[in-house]
Order: structure tokens, then sequence, then C-alpha cells
């Protein structure tokens, strides 16, 4: 997101599936409302539970 602000590239690497997906979907959120995080909200609703 850091690198989405200032328009620059990142590369990234993470040690686990879930990870990369979570880092997906966060940046997509960022860019579809401009909020950072999950401000408290499952970031997985197709589960159905918070954790």
């Amino acid at each position: 997101i850091a690198a989405e602000q200032l328009d620059r590239v990142a590369y990234t690497a993470d040690i686990d599936p879930i990870f990369a997906e979570l880092t997906i979907r966060r940046l997509e959120r960022y860019r579809t409302t401009g909020k950072t995080g999950w401000q408290w909200r499952n970031p997985f609703p197709e589960i159905g539970q918070d954790f």
C-alpha cells in the first residue's frame, strides 16, 4: 500500500499462500475504497465467521 501511495513498484514474497491472498485483498480494498487494513472486519467473508 505504501508503494501504491508513492506511485512506486513493490515486489513482495510471502511464506504462505494465505498471506499472499490477504495482501491482494488489502490492496484491492485500498484501490476501491481508499481504506487501509480491515477496520475490524473479517478479510474472508465467504467463510462466514469473524476472527
